[in-house]
This record gives C-alpha cells, sequence and structure tokens, in this order.
C-alpha cells in the first residue's frame, strides 16, 4: 500500500469527519444533550453536496423557490451524505486493516 492510498483512503476521510464533528457538535446540543441524527446530517453535507446538485438545480425560479430548492438539496445531500460518510469510514477501516495485515506479513516473511 502507497502512503498516497493510505492518505486518501484512511487519514484524509477520518480526518474530515473529525473535524466536522469538532466544529458541529455546538450546533448540535439540544437541552445539554447531543442530537446525533442532526450531527450525522450536517456532518454528512460535505460528502453528499456534490451529487445532490447534479440532480436538482435551481434554475428559473423566483427568490422563494431557489432558496426552497436550496433547503431541500442542503438536507438530501446531509441524508445522502450521511451513507457515503458510513461507507468511507468503513473503506478507512478495512484499508487499516489491510495495511497491518500486509505489513505484519513483511516483517515476518509470510507469502515470500
Amino acid at each position: 500500500m502507497s502512503r498516497r492510498e493510505f492518505l486518501n483512503k484512511t487519514v484524509m476521510p477520518v480526518g474530515t469527519v473529525l473535524f466536522l464533528a469538532f466544529l458541529f457538535r455546538p450546533l448540535c446540543m439540544v437541552q445539554g444533550e447531543l442530537d446525533w441524527r442532526l450531527l450525522m446530517l450536517l456532518v454528512g453535507i460535505p460528502f453528499g453536496i456534490r451529487k445532490m446538485f447534479l440532480w436538482v438545480v435551481p434554475s428559473g425560479m423566483g427568490i422563494g423557490g431557489t432558496v426552497g430548492v436550496a433547503a431541500f438539496n442542503l438536507m438530501a445531500g446531509g441524508v445522502i451524505g450521511s451513507v457515503i460518510m458510513v461507507w468511507r469510514l468503513l473503506v478507512a477501516v478495512f484499508t487499516m486493516i489491510k495495511g497491518v495485515a500486509v505489513g505484519i506479513c513483511r516483517i515476518t516473511g509470510i507469502g515470500r
């Protein structure tokens, strides 16, 4: 496994999720408790909003329609992004397990 693959598949997604969770955590506090659904929605927005703006593009409407479609895009992008985020974190876990297994095999000399 190359360093670039390790950075792209493990460090970047995990770092992004941790940074966004730290950033949005104060916004998700409801009466002293953390609202996990809102946190997942907000953290998922950067992962899914690119995909959502390809489907519904606000054009040819007034300001109310444009704001409504943009709000819909943010909410749908957050839901889609939450699924993508979980998938990217699972890929990071499996990439880490693969890297550890390959490292152990190289150190012990198995598979030569």
